[in-house]
C-alpha cells in the first residue's frame, strides 16, 4: 500500500506536492483587482475560477479549463500559476504587442533574472509607443487562498505589470488604489 505524501513534500514516486501555501491556488486580493480595474473593465480573465472575485463578463468556461488554449479579447487580467508563469507572461505580451487585441495586466514576481521578466522588459523597450509599465507593489501581496486561508503567494514581493495601457490611465488608477511606484517597463 502506497503512502501518501504529506503536502509540501515529494510523494515517494518522485512528483512535488505543494503543500496548501505553496500551491497554484491563490486568488488575488481585492486592493489590487480594484487598481486593474480601474485602469479598464476586465474583459478576461485567462485564469478565472469559479473562487475568482474577478467578475469579467460571462465565459462560459468551465472548471479545469485551460485559459491558454481560449480566445482573449479586450482588457485582459492575469495572475498566471507562479510555478509556470512564461507561457502566460508571452500570451500577454502578444495580446497587447504583436496582435494588438487590447491591454494586459500581469500579476507576478518581482524577480528580474527569469526568462520571463527578461522577455517583458524586451518588449517593453521593443514596443515604447503603446505603453509598458510597471509597479512593484509596495506591500507584499495576502492572496486569497480558498483552502488554507490568507497567505503570501511567494517569498518576496509581486510586480503589476501593465502592457498597452496609457500613462495617464495608469496614474488614474494609481491615485485611486496606490501600490506603489509607477515605472517604465524598459527602461527610460
Amino acid at each position: 500500500m502506497q503512502q501518501l505524501a504529506m503536502p509540501g513534500t515529494y510523494a515517494d514516486v518522485g512528483t512535488w506536492r505543494p503543500g496548501p501555501l505553496l500551491s497554484d491556488e491563490a486568488y488575488t486580493p481585492g486592493h489590487v483587482l480594484g487598481f486593474v480595474e480601474a485602469l479598464a473593465p476586465i474583459d478576461t480573465d485567462p485564469c478565472w475560477s469559479p473562487l475568482s472575485a474577478v467578475s469579467p463578463q460571462a465565459y462560459g468556461w468551465t472548471v479545469g479549463h485551460n485559459g491558454l488554449e481560449r480566445e482573449w479579447w479586450g482588457h485582459v487580467f492575469c495572475n498566471p500559476p507562479f510555478s509556470e508563469p512564461y507561457e502566460w507572461s508571452k500570451r500577454c505580451k502578444d495580446h497587447a504587442g504583436e496582435l494588438g487585441i487590447g491591454p494586459a495586466s500581469l500579476l507576478l514576481t518581482n524577480e528580474c533574472t527569469t526568462a520571463w521578466a527578461r522577455m517583458l522588459a524586451q518588449f517593453g523597450s521593443a514596443w515604447r509607443p503603446i505603453g509598458c509599465f510597471f509597479i512593484d507593489i509596495e506591500t507584499r501581496v495576502e492572496f486569497d487562498r480558498p483552502f488554507a486561508g490568507k497567505g503570501p503567494g511567494n517569498r518576496g514581493c509581486n510586480r503589476l505589470y501593465l502592457l498597452g495601457h496609457t500613462l495617464q490611465r495608469v496614474i488614474v488608477a494609481n491615485a485611486l488604489y496606490p501600490i506603489g511606484r509607477i515605472q517604465r517597463l524598459g527602461g527610460i
